[in-house]
């Protein structure tokens, strides 16, 4: 997302987390301006994130395989939603997952057979 869009992102608002290693979700955000408890002498609540517009760091939610994921995540860092940017975005990831898994298996045979070799 725009630098320049991330003043007008609002609490609720649908947005696209896309990661190479985890796969594509639909991110709902759940908190602007993220408040948290600062210990120390005086303790107060603080901005430690600073200010979304400013900084760009909101709160997202998101279901991975049935289970609800909470993190904080820079705006630039996530996509505007579209449902035709998700649906490419999920059919990418499928073919990654896909290679990925093959890759895997053909690791696990080249070792299998190196130790084989090697007597081991």
């Amino acid at each position: 997302m725009k630098r320049a869009d991330w003043g007008r992102v609002k609490r609720g608002q649908t947005l696209i987390y896309a990661d190479p290693d985890v796969g594509v979700f639909k991110a709902k955000v759940t908190e602007l301006d993220i408040r948290l408890y600062e210990p120390g002498e005086p303790s107060r609540y603080g901005y430690p994130y600073g200010l979304t517009v400013d900084t760009g760091a909101v709160r997202i939610s998101y279901d991975q395989g049935g289970v609800t994921q909470e993190m904080i995540h820079n705006l630039g860092e996530l996509i505007v939603w579209g449902p035709e940017k998700f649906r490419q975005l999920t059919e990418l990831w499928d073919v990654l997952a896909k290679y990925r898994a093959a890759v895997d298996a053909s690791k696990e045979e080249f070792n299998a057979q190196v130790l084989a070799w090697k007597g081991l």
